[in-house]
């Protein structure tokens, strides 16, 4: 018969070898089992059991075994068993569970790092975080406020002495003068503008290693009118910026502000004059100035060629420039002297960018040109003086080796073979910019070779001729031919029938809204009879941007109208329908980017005036900014942003 095992037994197991019998005795209220009946064995079953009940590593390895030789006897039980929970396992199931909290922010959690680790960091990662509150205040949709900038670096500032040293650095690199940045401030704080660039000038004398942190003086728009207004005459808005100046020994750039120059010697001329690391200078010659007592002895007489003094003086005031690596000469109404160029650039041997516009025939010609230095960037402009005698000189490769941007407004090239020989030599040459009136010609009996442009670095090209010609042919076909392999960009505003459009990707648009409401504009105001004509575009200035760009987007939807394709689908010799796919502008896989935007944002000039630049015309953007949202404090007077160029603008 089966006999039955009891509880007792199951809690109170002795071992069946002799030598090693032990007794383990727990407590009944901690096991709740139900009894075990078990079929007849031998005495092996009680060891086997107490083999089991140990809690050593050497009864878990006899209980595996006694249990697999339970199984394989195959003894069976009348009941299964079954696990009982303990009352302390049913009590925890009854106790809440503590659920856990966030870490509050004054807690010592890990996430939070401790502050020395700050105090370690080191200081050009501070730097680069400052470097970029620039580029935030400053996107491709909007302008820079100056006075938000600052604020926000002050503000930097004062977080902690490891910010002050980095974000003083960004502060002062690039000093906006302070002018006009308080008409909405309370009475006991507002302060005349003179005082406020006063108090910046002496900050920077009593402080010289703040002081040779300045690399960049810039003068916005507004501000610069505000400075004439301020001060009673020019010589004493002079002064004001010329103390700015002489607190800088450090000083690379003065931007947004650049007078014009009588040969009469100023403050702010003779401090620039003692700045030895000097980056870039513009010069806008002026008609010359008399002084009182040349005026009376002269009278009435013409302004023409400045005195051997004079002239000896403006030469001189470059001999300390040896940093100087870009140049721009523009005259306005004035005049120097071909010997006194070409002498100015022998006193300057870091020059590497150079500018010349708008001077007479006596004044820059092709002697001129054969004094140039080795140039990365050269921009040539309105010079009546130039020929092709000239340029064929300047077209020798030993003048173009380090050549990088060519630019040539309405020099009027007549060959086109000179133009070719210049993109030829320009081996480095990465952009270049063709505007004039007339289409360059071939000479009578020139070889033609294909392709006949080459230029194996070029990535930007502006041609910009109205007149119909040979050479617009030749530069269509020498892209195809692959003259032009690293091309990536073509602004051509006068493409009358797409020959360079046509070259390029195709796109699905290129006219923006406000260009409809310039040609409706310019509209009106032409002859009536023009406005009936069947393409009333062609009798507005056509190199206007916007109207170029209305002429490409008509070009590409003429594309549209012509079938390019017909798809026909049949089903068992059966046409159950057609479609007609259009053509488009342009060449599918294509790696130039057709573009009319200009140099200066909102311009309609593609490239950027020398003249409207240097007085500041296309400076100010159309958003304004009052440093707060409406109704709250801490703003500043409305202003409208700025978008400040410089002289990198004109190359």
């Amino acid at each position: 018969m089966a006999s039955k095992v009891s509880q007792r037994d199951l809690l109170r197991v002795v071992d069946a070898d002799p030598q090693k019998s032990r007794t383990r005795t727990a407590h009944p209220s901690h096991y709740a089992r139900p009894s075990l009946q078990l079929s007849p064995s031998s005495a092996s079953t009680r060891s086997s059991a107490s083999q089991w009940s140990n809690g050593s590593g050497a009864s878990r390895r006899s209980s595996a075994t006694s249990y697999t030789s339970l199984h394989q006897r195959e003894y069976s039980f009348d009941t299964v068993p079954t696990l009982t929970k303990t009352p302390w396992e049913l009590s925890r199931s009854r106790r809440p569970f503590p659920q856990r909290s966030e870490p509050s922010r004054s807690s010592n959690h890990s996430t939070v790092l401790p502050a020395h680790i700050f105090e370690n960091l080191p200081e050009e990662v501070y730097q680069c975080i400052a470097q970029q509150l620039e580029p935030a205040h400053k996107t491709e949709e909007m302008e820079l406020c100056s006075a938000c900038y600052m604020k926000d670096l002050y503000s930097l500032c004062l977080t902690s002495r490891k910010w002050q040293k980095s974000a003083q650095e960004a502060m002062y690199q690039k000093v906006w003068v302070p002018l006009s940045d308080q008409p909405l401030q309370p009475k006991k704080l507002k302060l005349k503008s003179s005082t406020r660039l006063k108090r910046l000038c002496r900050t920077l004398h009593k402080r010289p290693h703040i002081a040779g942190l300045v690399k960049e003086l810039r003068v916005s728009a507004q501000d610069r009118a505000v400075l004439e207004i301020i001060a009673k005459d020019k010589d004493s808005a002079f002064e004001l910026l010329a103390s700015l100046v002489a607190a800088c020994p450090n000083l690379r750039k003065l931007t947004g502000f650049y007078p014009s120059y009588g040969h009469i010697a100023d403050s702010l001329v003779i401090e620039l004059h003692r700045i030895t690391k000097l980056k870039e200078r513009a010069w806008i010659i002026g008609p010359k100035k008399l002084s009182p007592a040349q005026s009376i002895i002269q009278g009435s007489a013409p302004r023409g060629l400045p005195s051997p003094a004079q002239t000896s003086a403006f030469v001189s005031r470059h001999a300390g420039w040896s940093s100087l690596q870009t140049l721009v000469l523009g005259s306005d109404n004035g005049r120097l002297g071909s010997e006194v160029i070409y002498a100015t650039l022998r006193r300057l041997p870091s020059v590497r960018h150079l500018c010349v516009s708008n001077f007479v025939a006596e004044d820059f010609n092709d002697d001129t040109i054969q004094g140039l230095p080795i140039l990365y960037s050269l921009r040539l402009e309105n010079l009546p003086g130039v020929t092709d005698r000239g340029l064929s000189y300047l077209s020798e490769p030993q003048m173009l080796r380090s050549m990088r941007k060519i630019i040539f407004i309405n020099l009027e090239f007549v060959s086109a073979s000179l133009v070719s020989r210049i993109l030829t030599n320009a081996r480095y040459l990465t952009k270049f910019s063709l505007t004039q009136d007339s289409m360059p010609e071939l000479p009578f009996g020139a070889a033609l070779s294909q392709p006949f442009f080459v230029s194996p670095r070029l990535r930007f090209l502006h041609w910009d001729i109205p007149e119909p010609g040979v050479a617009q042919d030749l530069l269509a076909d020498s892209i195809k031919a692959g003259g032009f392999p690293s091309l990536r960009f073509i602004r051509a505003p006068v493409d009358e029938d797409g020959k360079l459009q046509r070259l390029c990707r195709p796109l699905a648009e290129i006219a923006q809204p406000s260009d409809y409401e310039v040609a409706v504009a310019d509209l009106s105001q032409t002859d009536p009879s023009t406005k009936a004509a069947s393409d009333p575009y062609k009798t507005l200035n056509i190199r206007k941007l916007s109207i170029a760009r209305l002429m490409a987007q008509k070009r590409i939807e003429e594309a549209r109208k012509r079938p390019a394709a017909r798809v026909v689908v049949e089903e068992e010799g059966v046409v159950r329908g057609s479609h007609t796919l259009r053509s488009y502008m342009g060449i599918l896989g294509s790696k130039i980017e057709y573009i009319l935007e200009p140099d200066i944002d909102g311009d309609e000039k593609a490239i950027a005036d020398v003249g409207e630049l240097l007085r500041g015309d296309t400076t100010l953007g159309d958003e304004t900014c009052s440093g707060a949202p409406s109704g709250k404090r801490g703003g500043h007077s409305t202003r409208r942003k700025e978008k400040l160029m410089g002289l990198e603008t004109l190359f």
